[in-house]
C-alpha cells in the first residue's frame, strides 16, 4: 500500500520542498496510525545546514547590514506592545524538550532545584532574568533575580564586568534592533569558563535560540524577509562582530517532530 501526495509551496527553495516533503509524509504515516518509519532523502545537507552554515565563513571586513535592516513594521513602543502579562509558551512542547535537553549538556553543573526551559532539577545560587513584563518575570520560578528593561532602547546592561558564566536568549534575537549593542554587552558581563560547546576550553558562552515562530509585526525586517539558514547567519554574524567571543557555532535540535535552531 502506498500513499501519494501533493502540495503547492509556491515559490521557495529547493531544500524548503524537501524538508515539506519529508514533513507531509511524516503527517500522513502519523494520520495513519504508522509508528514504524524510515525516511530517505537526498538532501544531506538539510540534516547538516544549521551544523554548517557559520563554519568557515569568509565574513566582510565591516559589519554589512544596513540600518533599515533593523527596522520593524510597528515601530510602536515596544513597553506598551509587553505591556499586558502574556503566560505562554512562543515554541511548542516538543521543541522546548528538546533545547532542554541541550541545556542539560552545556550548562555549568547545578546544585539545586530549578524548572523553566532550564533542565529539571537545575539551578544555581544566582539566575537572573531579563525582560519587558514584569509580571511574567515574577512567574518564573527559576529566577533567583529579575531586570526589567528595554534593550531595543537602552542595549546597556546593568551588571558587572565577567559577571556571568553563561547568557541565554530564547526565540527573542529577531527582535533586537541593536544586535552589535547587545551583544558586545554580552561579551562584556561574560566570563571564560570550560564548557563542552568549546571542548572543554576556556571561552564565554551564550546559547541564542530561534525558532520559524514570532509575532510577525515586531522582528527586524531583515529576519522576516529571509529563510531559516539566513536567520543562522545572522546571529553568527553578531558574535563575530561584536568581538571577543570564539567562532559561533550552530546546532539544529530535533525531538520528535519540532525543530528549533541554535547559535552560540
Amino acid at each position: 500500500m502506498g500513499y501519494w501526495f501533493c502540495a503547492n509551496l509556491d515559490q521557495g527553495e529547493i531544500l524548503c520542498a524537501k524538508v515539506w516533503d519529508v514533513l507531509i509524509g511524516l503527517q500522513v504515516a502519523w494520520n495513519n496510525e504508522i509508528k514504524k518509519i524510515m525516511v530517505e532523502s537526498d538532501s544531506a545537507i538539510g540534516e547538516q545546514l544549521i551544523l554548517m552554515i557559520v563554519k568557515n565563513v569568509e565574513w566582510p571586513e565591516q559589519f554589512p547590514f544596513k540600518p533599515q535592516d533593523f527596522q520593524r513594521f510597528d515601530e510602536s513602543s515596544d513597553s506598551v506592545f509587553y505591556e499586558a502579562p502574556r503566560f505562554v509558551t512562543h515554541i511548542d512542547d516538543p521543541a522546548i524538550a528538546a533545547l532542554t535537553k541541550y541545556y542539560s549538556k552545556v550548562f555549568p553543573p547545578s546544585n539545586t532545584a530549578g524548572v523553566s526551559h532550564f533542565p529539571p532539577g537545575y539551578k544555581q545560587e544566582r539566575i537572573i532574568g531579563m525582560g519587558m513584563n514584569e509580571e511574567e518575570l515574577k512567574h518564573n520560578p527559576v529566577l533567583t533575580k529579575y531586570a526589567v528593561q528595554d534593550l531595543n532602547v537602552s542595549p546597556k546592561l546593568p551588571f558587572e564586568d565577567n559577571s556571568f558564566h553563561i547568557i541565554t536568549n530564547v526565540v527573542s534575537v529577531d527582535y533586537v534592533t541593536k544586535p552589535l549593542d547587545v551583544f558586545k554587552e554580552m561579551c562584556r558581563i561574560l566570563k571564560s569558563f570550560r564548557s563542552p560547546l568549546n571542548e572543554f576550553n576556556l571561552a564565554k558562552i551564550s546559547a541564542n535560540s530561534f525558532s520559524n515562530r514570532c509575532s510577525w509585526t515586531k522582528p527586524i525586517s531583515i529576519w522576516t524577509s529571509t529563510s531559516d539558514a539566513d536567520h543562522a547567519l545572522l546571529a553568527g554574524a553578531y558574535f563575530h562582530y561584536a568581538g571577543g567571543f570564539e567562532p559561533p557555532q550552530g546546532a539544529r535540535l530535533l525531538f520528535c517532530s519540532s525543530n528549533i535552531n541554535q547559535l552560540k
